[in-house]
């Protein structure tokens, strides 16, 4: 997203905070911190938190290497020392909650997303917690649309209605 509006084709994106390019500059919205989904039937889903530490040899599906959280997740385990038994890498956040829903493996899933159900269970996970800044980003370098402001100031003001 960060990249569609530096090169002009977006008028404004909310993406991971902050920028990671000069062309972009932004302003942070929320936190969302990542979830542990985990199938039920795993030995650890009785948990309400872990550490990451004892993700060591859990069966994970994650985001493939190219996004932003899978990233802040590999720093994360490289952190704890630990290696992630990664069994799935796929592209998709849905695609990742079936994976948890058919008991296939857990994963992590940003927090305001995920579904828990009598088959998956949430966990908080510490020391330390994955956390994905978030927030608006425009081209440095361009005029902004009223229709691109008008949004996003209801954006911001719909946050801010939901506490976030």
């Amino acid at each position: 997203i960060e990249a569609q509006v530096a090169g002009g084709l977006l008028d404004l994106g909310v993406a991971f905070f902050p920028p990671a390019s000069d062309a972009v500059m932004g302003e942070r919205l929320f936190d969302d911190t990542l979830l542990l989904a985990m199938p039920a039937s795993f030995a650890l889903a009785d948990r309400r938190s872990l550490k990451f530490a004892q993700l060591a040899d859990m069966p994970l599906a994650l985001l493939g290497q190219r996004f932003a959280t899978r990233r802040l997740l590999d720093a994360h385990f490289q952190r704890a020392g630990i290696r992630p038994n990664i069994v799935v890498e796929i592209d998709s956040v849905d695609a990742l909650q079936r994976i948890v829903d058919r008991g296939v493996a857990a994963s992590f899933l940003p927090g305001r997303l995920a579904r828990r159900s009598a088959r998956v269970k949430l966990l908080q996970v510490t020391d330390p917690t994955p956390v994905r800044p978030a927030g608006l980003v425009w081209r440095r370098s361009s005029y902004r649309s009223s229709a691109a402001v008008a949004f996003a100031d209801a954006l911001v003001a719909d946050l801010a209605r939901e506490g976030a």
